[in-house]
């Protein structure tokens, strides 16, 4: 037979109320009383029903990280920062993983709206889509606590939470470590697909030496990432065979070097991403009539070559 409160309260001499406060460390009860309760729920196998805690507090004391996949140190990072914040404040986070497909991500939308969750952090689709729009508006209007990271989900007529990276400055300082480097010219591959590399394409507008076409003898290729960069390579090194080619990319560099004279890497500070993220979750939990904030940036970071 299942342990209660009420078991607890006749073996204590107690109400049931008291022993309540103990178990959940209310202030108000005395030390010595709330130790003499959790000795008599120990010894009777008492075990909170916490469906029943949740339902009545209405909260879950859980939040959901849901990604496209684990593959790339970009969330393995997002996964392991969020995981230590969140818990410092008392919650666990639940990873959801939707494989890139958009009728899962909707699903996931639609499983945030039954209240499984007390909020919710999203590595939104790379490819720029209108899918599960209605939900995200709806999820904002009920003041659910829904945070986006490292890029804006791009839905029109509705406003978003995003944690991302001060993307302008961070292209500018991988480009200049490019040229100091000993690259001639710059060519940026950052496609218009998602809001991150359409910010880092536009950083660099108007900056020096920048080439559609390569004619110099030594030119970095810029990208988001190194699969971006290899894909163009063959291409490039076709019509330039003369050319000499290094990289400068987000995050990290996990492919072959692929004879590219050197690879410049700058890093996104998840850890702060992550650290604003969870803040900024809190304070849409505790605070859910406080305006909502629409970007918080993280500051760029300084790249490094691969050696």
């Amino acid at each position: 037979m299942t342990t209660t409160i009420h078991d607890i309260a006749r073996a204590c001499g107690l109400n049931a109320s008291t022993v309540s406060r103990a178990l959940n460390s209310d202030p108000r009860i005395r030390e010595k009383t709330r130790e003499r309760i959790l000795q008599c729920a120990r010894d009777m196998n008492y075990r909170p029903n916490l469906a029943a805690r949740n339902l009545a507090s209405g909260r879950t004391n859980s939040v959901w990280l849901i990604l496209p996949h684990v593959f790339s140190p970009l969330e393995q990072a997002q996964s392991t920062h969020l995981s230590r914040f969140v818990r410092e404040k008392g919650l666990n986070l639940l990873i959801a993983i939707y494989d890139g497909e958009p009728d899962i991500y909707e699903r996931l939308l639609r499983q945030l709206e039954m209240k499984l969750a007390d909020g919710a952090f999203i590595l939104p689709p790379y490819q720029r889509t209108g899918r599960g729009a209605p939900v995200i508006k709806r999820l904002y209007s009920n003041r659910f606590p829904l945070i986006f990271l490292d890029r804006t989900p791009e839905l029109p007529g509705v406003p978003s939470v995003t944690m991302v990276t001060d993307n302008a400055t961070a292209v500018k300082r991988l480009a200049d470590a490019c040229l100091a480097k000993g690259a001639e010219a710059l060519l940026p591959c950052f496609p218009v697909s998602n809001s991150a590399s359409r910010e880092r394409r536009n950083g660099l507008k108007g900056y020096p030496r920048i080439q559609k076409i390569t004619t110099e003898k030594r030119v970095a290729i810029l990208a988001s990432s190194s699969e971006e960069v290899l894909n163009r390579l063959p291409e490039l090194r076709r019509k330039h065979p003369g050319t000499i080619f290094s990289a400068g990319v987000f995050d990290y560099w996990r492919e072959d070097r692929n004879e590219l004279e050197s690879i410049a890497v700058i890093s996104q500070n998840f850890e702060n991403m992550a650290a604003n993220g969870v803040e900024t979750l809190m304070k849409m939990l505790n605070e859910p009539e406080a305006p909502l904030p629409r970007e918080i940036r993280s500051p760029a970071m300084t790249p490094e070559f691969l050696a």
